[in-house]
């Protein structure tokens, strides 16, 4: 998420949110590119954490010993989710891949619109 870019403002509705990424992508640190600045992926949740109003608290799940998924609500039931890859870049392998590709689309099911 490139900082200013995509950052929510009044017009934008609350929304289910998840992000998945490597430990070692290049974006997970963030970047000072000066054509593109990243927020981390800890920055990018924090901006949505505050724009949901989710509450302090994290539930944290491992699926493995290499996927971990943190989960913030907000009191509306909107969750916000970041499922990260031990040891991955912006491509994970292949089995890990499949793995967040069930975590997302589980979470993607769970939220769908009714």
């Amino acid at each position: 998420m490139a900082k200013g870019a995509h950052d929510p403002d009044k017009s934008t509705a609350p929304v289910h949110l998840m992000q998945v990424i490597g430990d070692r992508d290049k974006s997970y640190l963030g970047t000072t590119n000066p054509k593109v600045t990243m927020y981390s992926a800890e920055q990018r949740i924090a901006v949505w954490r505050a724009f949901n109003e989710c509450k302090s608290q994290t539930v944290m799940k491992a699926h493995g010993r290499e996927i971990k998924v943190k989960t913030y609500t907000n009191s509306d039931g909107i969750e916000l989710a970041i499922c990260e890859a031990k040891d991955q870049g912006h491509h994970l392998r292949l089995d890990l891949r499949d793995a967040a590709d069930v975590i997302a689309l589980d979470f993607m099911l769970k939220h769908r619109k009714k």
